[in-house]
């Protein structure tokens, strides 16, 4: 029986919290990281040094939030921990002498704060303020202060500037050069749009005409971080036939994969009338959160182009003529922030300055534009004031926000990019370089403190006043001839039981018994993991319990002998057989658990802990200065003691030391990489790969003195010489390793500026780390611009100070600093809440990381998670330190699970008197923080965050304050002193300038050469001057606009903007082309033909590279030998490919799945013997230029020394096969290009397929592209193959009518004859019984006949798709070829509008355009039952889709809901669908609650719970009333007749229901109802329906237990209660649950209809359905509602 009740116990936990995820990738890859990181743990014990987590060195270049400047003090809990502690002592050391104190663990630490940094001076961030936003203001007073806004906006001529959200210094937003924007553009303003029904549509009654041949549009935005799939900015949408389609034209932001929550790039869509597909451009980077950003569109009647900030970012020639006819321009509307859609697809940020030109500008003209240069023409601009006067709300939405003080300007100079591998300003060649200059005095004095645990009489310190003075005398004399001195100071911390504890690194508590034998636990003190680790012995039970503690029973799986094994609470002690890790008198401790214990902050000084529990093995491990815990009390060094101090011993902290100073392993890129093809990876001295040290040569691990012997990695073989093995940062030992190179020790002084200044006892300010940079020139002045020093532009070095986390306006910036979940965390003890505290860290996002909260939780042994409950979802909440009046908050969520709707379900703002804000729904992005912008008058304390997202990963939030914050009001600026060589005449010992960063020199002669140096002033003190700038007054300068080739110049665009094709060093930036001066950038693209160059077809010969005229085609039809429909199907490749990113090593679908193809059951048998091939046909067979195929994964083995190849074939129009030889697969060359023909002189032959023989099983494919040369001149273009035989020049001449021959004799003579038909027609070729359509060909004479058969037929249109006139049938008597007529005929209930039914097939294949439309119309609206009609035009027909009828319902009746509302609204209103019906409305009457169950049988009622109806409770012959009143509450309380007794008797057990009666069975008394079976809900079902009859659609009640009335009956009576089936706990999780799929479960939640789902694609959970199942049975689905009579 005990076996039973365990496997129904193990049953009911399966199927009630968790659910299989099937072979799920992420869990695996989660699994993976648990892995590798105990790995490392476990690799840390066995190497001489342990790095901090942060091992990865990939990293991605535009995520770039915590890369530049990290916030450098971290805000974390001044909770004690639960090991309690006696008085502490402490000794200070300094100059050899011990000064004693008396401290006390639980002292606060001095204040943490964040280093200062600024993002920007005002970011004004999103969120939908409920009561708030649309609240405040009466529109008459927004006017108003609008109107006042100018005045003062006018008269201060104050333009602020916005700049990235960038968790950065305030150098990154202060090197920025701004030219204010012309303010008669636009409005005076931006209008912010908040996310949510918030559109805005041109009035019908404004002049300006919407351009429909030719046109540009153009506008400035700042976007915010997180938005809708799509967003859509602007539109150009169908007003007439009401249905969603991608007719016309939209600008907005959208995933490259659609609901990949991540890769959100701009985009620009159009499709005239006439065709037939859409065509997308796409931005090639993604758009920038909080930034202002130049975005144009263009289309000359054939392409379509996109700019970025005046950049040429994607073009193509899909599309061809007008958009619409002239009479449709009446059916075309504009549409702002927004489209037509249901949800709207609203854009969240700010529009500023929409123009529509009638023209397509050129690439100068909107270069000009986006540098604030533009002409003013007032007759096109869509943005003027007051924008009431243009635009309308759509469907009664919120009208934006009108901004007058937030304008865009345009950065002239951009903060300096970092390279791929660097994570600061101190990764930068240049920085370091100027670090690394000589004559400059570094000399530092920095404090470290050496944390010595002793007894609590002082006796038995951890390590000893020898060891601490030996390593002392060490440590200096390693850093003293660098300039850096250390001072010494001991903290004696007087506790026996924490000196009785043996501390082990990587072992928490949580971890110890959790059934993983973990290595870091794997220790006598823990019972080898709780027994995890052991080897089983049987526990008798009775054994358990009895006082003794026994050593088989002292394991987790016996609850730790009941506690037999551990001493009492109140005996304070600790015993070494007390694994328990719940005990408090446990013999050891992690860590993290000891600096929590003592609280001392890395603030003032460097900290050295000691851990000696693991043995010999664990040298020491060090905090990177980028980590969050840095300067946090979780930061500084821990040290074996048997390492630290000993003789032979003493290098250890010395390389620990250069860790925390920002020092990676000299190995670093060769044995520490990701894989052979990891960009970090190191084969030549580099200050941008490797450890970032050009002085240090690249090397393996080594422990030898010497140069490493020749190597054979799974990279291939490899010789090292030069090795820097006697470096500090290498393996060696103590008697080899004694140097630091120059770019090591730059490095270090660096971050020591940059992170570490309260370390140091100087009270000098950081300088200026870069040269100053010329910005203007003219003949008698110039301008010179610089970078603030690392530690900022404000100045307080008093450490109680709030100055580091300040802007320079007063804003104050600060980190959650708790953070608390009701969510249970993961055994694992990863994705606790306090991950998300200080500032983030993930350094990979949208990979799964140990370093971020998640709600993830899984159940041991099974591939499961818990999904997070109903009805609000898994939630985390964070505080801030100080409640500030907010500005905006910003939240990084790094990892967020594909295709979830609505990514954050609820967003909640703590105020400070306990009261909440809540901001709704919103989504968000995984490779960029959301960003939230906050306008509450009441000082915010926290936020909380909801999800339904089990998988969500959240890494920090940061809270910004509004300008002038009283905790910024001590703060000083620094003052900058330019000093010049020649010095200037007034003041031979330079120029103050105060704060600003440009200085402008009067005093300069042509010819003559200057030098300028910068110093920073703090109060008294002056820093080290800045590295020179040398300039020759006169001399062509970076910016200038002129390319200047002698001084290496490769462009000149004016401006110092790194990321637009310019460098600020002026050279051209990868995968960017520039032309002319100023220089005009753009993209190189793939497709690329002859650059369209100011309207101006340029080719090679003009200075550009040479390029071709190309047309590809994306392969439309794929077989494979191996696939898996549901997770990596062949037909993924079937299109052009949205992402293109390949992977080596393993290949995981973690967010491609559905977007490639790879050989999923191949890659999970991992026999090398396996076949794996795959064929692509394409729909028009041409001659093959060459093939691009698009590698999701290059296929590397793991662990293998061969690389991955692939043998590539195609088949002709002949059917016969020509191979292209045998390719490597790699990444490093993506896409892979094929050429189409085998060698140089082969022919080209007309492709059908392609088809791809791999030698991998793990190779994955996006897609292939056949690429064709577009010059139908070339005979070579479309030869079909020859038949074999001798070419003879004696075939019958070619007469081909509609079209023209051009023949040649070639080299062989060989007649070959290019067919073209005139235009209207195309080729028909015929040759071995298959016939082929396409638009030229080339015939070859051989043996007397022509290869082929050809005649020009006209051209064949095909059947009108629906799309070209909505809501309409065609007929077609005359056929679909050139120049025939289809009439289209309105389908009820649309309506003709127009001029002609008729379209006409056109010269190019294509319809021509409809002069006439099917408008959708709703007829007048049936009589509501209990309303009375408010609005009097809905008595007539003829509405348009979107209109509005207003009812009130009648007293007693109130508006029915889908949801419970506290208020029943009385006012009703409906909308005009786009099926041509009106929207479901109904009055209903208003009930009153029932009366009390003990009441039942006691009180009859008139009419029910219907409003008047009378209730009488009787009482014998005294007698009760109440009547329920038209609010729908009672007029009386009714309770209880006095003097009843009795007793029920006991409720009979039936249909499977079982009664717990623990208070009786008297008057009153309630007996618990249960089913038998688990997973089941007792409910009430009407007479005569059982569990078994019940249908779908009925809702019973459910009933937690029946009452005993006061007639002595149960109430509900037992014989109506049934068991019925519970509800998974799996709604709206993607997959359809057939359990679920009924009304009492919601439906599962819309996932069995596909017109609920995002995908549009039902899946069902079950292996099979039965009946109906999985069919959607939901009656407000818009599949059943069509078939509703009643849904008119």
């Amino acid at each position: 029986m005990e076996l039973l009740g365990l496997y129904v116990w193990s049953v009911c936990l399966l199927c009630c919290w968790a659910r299989p995820q099937r072979d799920d990738p992420i869990h695996r890859h989660k699994q993976e990281l648990r892995v590798r990181e105990d790995h490392l743990r476990q690799q840390s014990l066995k190497e001489p040094c342990r790095l901090g987590r942060n091992t990865r060195s990939q990293y991605d270049p535009q995520y770039s939030h915590f890369k530049a400047y990290p916030a450098q003090k971290h805000h974390s809990k001044a909770e004690k921990g639960k090991l309690r502690s006696h008085q502490h002592g402490s000794n200070t050391f300094e100059n050899g002498q011990v000064k004693k104190e008396k401290v006390s663990v639980n002292t606060s630490a001095s204040q943490k704060t964040l280093q200062g940094y600024r993002p920007s001076n005002q970011i004004v961030l999103n969120g939908k303020v409920s009561k708030m936003v649309n609240g405040s203001y009466s529109q008459n007073q927004k006017y108003k202060r609008t109107i006042r806004q100018i005045a003062q906006t006018a008269a201060k001529k104050r333009n602020p500037r916005h700049t990235a959200i960038n968790v950065s210094e305030e150098i990154m937003s202060d090197y920025l050069m701004p030219i204010d924007l012309s303010q008669d553009q636009s409005i005076h303003g931006s209008m912010y749009f908040p996310g949510v029904h918030s559109q805005l549509v041109l009035r019908p009654d404004v002049e300006l005409q919407i351009p429909r041949e030719k046109f540009t549009v153009e506008m400035w935005v700042m976007p915010e971080g997180g938005q809708n799939d799509p967003a859509v900015i602007a539109s150009m949408f169908d007003n007439c036939s009401h249905v969603v389609s991608d007719r016309g034209w939209s600008l907005g932001i959208r995933p490259v994969v659609p609901g990949s929550k991540r890769d959100a790039h701009f985009y620009f869509t159009i499709r005239t009338d006439r065709s037939q597909n859409v065509t997308t451009l796409l931005s090639s980077f993604r758009y920038k959160p909080s930034v202002w950003t130049h975005l144009a569109a263009t289309y000359d009647g054939h392409m379509v182009s996109l700019y970025v900030d005046g950049i040429l970012i994607s073009r193509s020639y899909g599309q061809v003529g007008s958009l619409h006819s002239p009479y449709i321009s009446l059916c075309r509307s504009l549409m702002l922030g927004g489209d037509n859609s249901q949800s709207g697809n609203c854009f969240r940020g700010h529009i500023f300055s929409l123009r529509l030109w009638s023209e397509p500008r050129t690439q100068k003209q909107l270069r000009d534009a986006a540098q604030g240069e533009s002409e003013i023409f007032p007759n096109n601009h869509f943005l003027t004031f007051p924008p009431e006067n243009m635009w309308a709300s759509y469907k009664e939405g919120i009208f934006p926000e009108i901004n007058m003080d937030l304008t865009p300007e345009i950065d002239m100079m951009s903060p300096p990019l970092l390279p791929p591998c660097g994570r600061t300003l101190c990764d930068l060649p240049d920085v370091i370089a100027g670090y690394s200059r000589p004559g400059v005095n570094w000399e530092k004095e920095v404090r470290y403190r050496v944390v010595n645990l002793c007894d609590d009489d002082g006796s038995r310190p951890l390590v000893s006043a020898e060891q601490i003075c030996r390593q002392h005398q060490a440590l200096s004399d390693a850093y003293s001839p660098l300039g850096i001195k250390w001072q010494l100071n001991v903290q004696e911390i007087h506790n026996s039981s924490l000196r009785n504890r043996a501390v082990l690194p990587g072992c928490e508590p949580g971890r110890v018994g959790n059934e993983h034998c973990d290595p870091e636990c794997r220790h006598p003190l823990t019972g080898f993991d709780g027994g995890d680790c052991g080897l089983y012995r049987p526990c008798n039970p009775i054994k358990r319990g009895d006082g003794v503690c026994h050593p088989e029973c002292n394991t987790a799986r016996d609850d730790y002998d009941d506690g037999d094994c551990c001493p009492t609470q109140e005996s304070g002690r600790s015993s070494k057989n007390c694994f328990d890790p719940d005990a408090q008198g446990r013999a050891y401790m992690s860590v993290k658990e000891l600096k929590d214990m003592l609280q001392l902050n890395n603030t003032l000084y460097l900290n050295v802990y000691f851990a000696s529990s693991g043995g010999e093995g664990l040298a020491g491990s060090a905090t990177w200065p980028w980590d969050k815990e840095a300067l946090g009390h979780q930061g500084g060094l821990v040290l074996n003691p048997s390492y630290y101090g000993m003789s032979g011993h003493v290098n250890t902290m010395i390389h620990e030391v250069g860790h925390a100073l920002g020092l990676y392993h000299v190995f670093k890129g060769v044995s520490e990489r990701e894989s052979c093809d990891d960009p970090c990876s190191e084969t030549e001295p580099s200050m941008e790969t490797g450890d970032l040290c050009e002085d240090t040569a690249p090397t393996p691990k080594n422990t030898f003195c010497r140069d490493p012997d020749p190597q054979n990695d799974t990279c291939g073989p490899t010789f090292y010489t030069g090795t820097p093995f006697n470096n500090y940062m290498s393996y060696t030992d103590d008697d080899c390793a004694n140097s630091f190179t120059p770019n090591q020790v730059a490095r270090m002084h660096c971050y020591l500026d940059l992170k570490y200044q309260e370390w140091t006892k100087s009270q000098r300010p950081s300088p200026v780390p870069l040269p100053p940079v010329v910005i203007k020139q003219s003949l008698d002045s110039l301008t010179i611009h610089w970078l603030p020093p690392l530690s900022g532009k404000l100045y307080e070095r008093d450490s109680t100070s709030t100055c580091e986390s300040c802007s320079s306006d007063g804003s104050f910036y600060q980190y959650a600093y708790h953070a608390s979940s009701p969510r249970i965390c993961d055994s694992s003890g990863y994705w606790t809440p306090e991950e998300a505290v200080g500032p983030p860290d993930v350094d990979q996002p949208c990979e799964p990381s140990l370093q971020a909260w998640s709600p993830e939780l899984h159940l041991y042994h099974t591939n499961m998670t818990v999904p997070c409950p109903q009805p609000n979802g898994c939630m985390l909440e964070l505080h801030f330190q100080h409640p500030v009046l907010p500005q905006s908050i910003t939240i990084w969520i790094t990892y967020l699970s594909p295709n979830v709707v609505r990514s954050v379900s609820d967003l909640e703002v703590l105020l400070e008197h306990g009261e909440t804000i809540d901001l709704g729904m919103m989504e968000a992005f995984c490779d960029m923080p959301l960003t939230v912008r906050l306008t509450p008058d009441q000082k915010v304390t926290g936020v909380r965050i909801y999800t339904f997202d089990e998988r969500m990963e959240i890494d920090a939030a940061l809270l910004i304050s509004t300008p002038h914050n009283p905790l910024c009001s001590v703060c000083t600026p620094i003052r900058y002193k330019v000093l010049r060589d020649p010095p200037f005449q007034r003041d031979h010992h330079g120029i103050w300038t105060q704060n600003q960063n440009s200085f402008t020199d009067i005093e300069v002669i042509p010819g003559q050469r200057y030098q300028y140096q910068v110093q920073v002033a703090a109060g008294t003190l002056v820093g080290e001057p800045s590295p020179p700038l040398t300039h020759l007054h006169g001399a062509p300068f970076c910016g200038d606009g002129v390319i200047n080739t002698e001084q290496g110049e490769e462009c000149d665009d004016r401006g110092l903007n790194d990321g637009d094709g310019c460098s600020h060093k002026c050279q051209q930036e990868p995968n960017y082309s520039c032309r002319g001066e100023p220089s005009l950038c753009y993209i190189q693209f793939e497709d690329s033909a002859n650059i369209l160059y100011d309207n101006l077809l340029i080719s090679r010969s003009s200075g550009w590279p040479a390029i071709q005229e190309y047309v590809d085609q994306w392969a439309s039809q794929a077989t494979t030998s191996h696939q898996d429909p549901h997770k990596c199907p062949v037909s993924a490749i079937t299109r052009e490919p949205v992402l293109k990113t390949c992977h080596a090593r393993n290949f995981e679908p973690l967010f491609w799945t559905h977007s490639a193809w790879f050989p999923c059951t191949a890659a999970n048998n991992m026999s090398l013997e396996q076949h794996v091939w795959l064929k692509v046909n394409f729909d028009n067979p041409r001659s093959a230029h060459s093939f691009h195929v698009y590698l999701a994964a290059d296929g590397s083995l793991p662990e293998g020394t061969q690389r991955p190849t692939v043998t590539a074939h195609i088949t002709d129009i002949m059917g016969q096969n020509q191979s292209l030889g045998t390719f490597e697969l790699s990444c490093k060359r993506n896409p892979l290009i094929l050429s189409g023909s085998h060698s140089g002189n082969s022919p080209l032959y007309s492709a059908v397929s392609l088809t791809l023989n791999f030698s991998s099983p793990l190779a994955g494919i996006y897609g292939v592209m056949m690429r064709s040369l577009a010059d139908l001149h070339h005979p070579e273009m479309w030869m079909d193959q020859a038949q074999d035989g001798v070419g003879s020049s004696s075939c019958t001449p070619l007469n081909i009518a509609h079209g023209s021959t051009h023949c040649s004799l070639e080299e062989n003579e060989q007649l070959h004859c290019s067919v073209i038909c005139n235009e209207g027609h195309v080729v028909h070729a015929v040759s071995k019984g298959r016939n082929s359509v396409m638009q030229a060909a080339v015939l070859g004479c051989f043996a007397g006949h022509w290869n082929m058969s050809v005649t020009c037929i006209p051209q064949d249109c095909g059947p009108p798709a629906p799309s070209l006139v909505f809501n309409a049938t065609f007929s077609c008597p005359e056929g679909t070829t050139l120049g025939k007529h289809c009439f289209f005929h309105c389908l009820p209930p649309a309506k003709f509008q127009g001029i002609s039914h008729w379209v006409t097939c056109m010269w190019d294949g294509l319809w021509s355009l409809p002069n006439g439309y099917c408008k959708l119309e709703c007829e007048a609206p049936e009589v509501i039952p209990h309303s009375r009609l408010l609005t009097s035009r809905c008595l007539h027909g003829n509405h348009d889709v979107g209109s509005v009828c207003r009812y009130r319902c009648k007293p007693g009746y109130h508006v029915a809901e889908h949801t419970e509302r506290r208020t029943r609204r009385k006012f009703l209103k409906i909308h005009c669908l786009q099926t041509g019906l009106w929207a479901e409305g109904r009055c209903i009457p208003v009930m009153c609650d029932p009366l009390p169950p003990i009441l039942q049988g006691l009180y009859n009622c008139s009419k029910g719970l219907e409003v008047d109806s009378k209730c009488t409770l009787y009482c014998g012959s005294h007698t009760v009333s109440t009547v329920c009143s038209k609010d729908g509450s009672w007029t009386e309380k009714l309770s209880l007749c006095e003097g009843l007794q009795g007793t029920c008797i006991p409720p009979p057990e039936m249909n499977h229901i079982q009664y717990t009666c623990d208070n009786g069975h008297s008057i009153g008394s309630v007996c618990t109802a249960s089913c038998i079976y688990p997973l089941s809900d007792a409910v009430v079902l009407p007479e005569n329906i059982t569990a078994d009859t019940m249908e779908h659609w009925m809702i019973p009640a459910k009933v937690q237990g029946i009452m005993c009335t006061g007639i002595l009956k149960w109430h509900p009576e037992p014989f109506a209660l049934h068991c019925i089936p519970s509800c998974e706990p799996f709604l709206a999780d993607g997959w359809c649950d057939t359990i679920n799929n009924r009304a009492y479960c919601q439906y599962d939640g819309g996932d069995c209809c596909a017109s609920t789902l995002s995908s549009h694609k039902v899946i069902p959970f079950a292996a099979d359905c039965e009946e109906d199942e999985c069919t959607c049975r939901d009656p407000d689905a818009e599949e059943n509602r069509i078939h509703r009579p009643e849904a008119h």
